[in-house]
């Protein structure tokens, strides 16, 4: 039986050192993005148009959003109140009574709705805080129905933008609003 040895030299201190400043200088692309909160200055919107009922039209998707999460009352310019969490059926049954109550036509948002509203340059929301006021760092349920299984529904993470489309539609989640006129 053999029994084979290899014997490397120590590194030298020179290598060691050449070794960690390689290592660490690499690590500046692997920075996080900011969190929207600081990244978005108070009244910095850039592509919406807001009024003063809680609408905010977006200027690139030409659609029009309700600035609160659903539940949320828009007064004095804040959102009041807490963010709903409902199943999906609850939440599309809470729009349609939303749309009766206010006489507009109101909806869960698509995966790519929500997906035109993400900021590319941060996160922990990746929506506008300065737009969505009292945005939740949650699943939030969108229309868009999964190809998997009836069971499931599709959600769209406010913390990164990531969308999963095998959400059990019984579970409780926010929700935004999105109007058809």
């Amino acid at each position: 039986m053999f029994t084979f040895k290899f014997l490397l030299p120590p590194p030298s201190a020179k290598a060691m050192l050449c070794s960690l400043v390689f290592a660490l200088s690499a690590c500046g692309d692997l920075d996080p993005p900011a969190s929207c909160n600081d990244h978005f200055g108070v009244a910095d919107r850039p592509g919406y148009s807001l009024n003063s009922s809680g609408l905010a039209g977006h200027v690139k998707s030409q659609t029009t959003w309700y600035r609160c999460p659903a539940g949320m009352s828009f007064q004095s310019s804040r959102c009041q109140g807490l963010p709903l969490h409902l199943s999906w059926e609850d939440a599309t049954a809470y729009a349609e009574e939303f749309s009766q109550q206010t006489g507009s036509s109101w909806r869960l948002p698509t995966n790519a709705e929500l997906d035109d509203l993400t900021e590319g340059d941060c996160d922990s929301p990746t929506l506008n805080p300065q737009v969505f006021l009292g945005l939740e760092i949650d699943n939030h349920w969108t229309s868009t129905r999964t190809l998997h299984n009836d069971m499931f529904r599709c959600v769209y993470y406010t913390q990164n933008g990531s969308i999963n489309c095998r959400e059990l539609r019984t579970l409780e989640h926010p929700f935004l609003l999105i109007s058809d006129e």
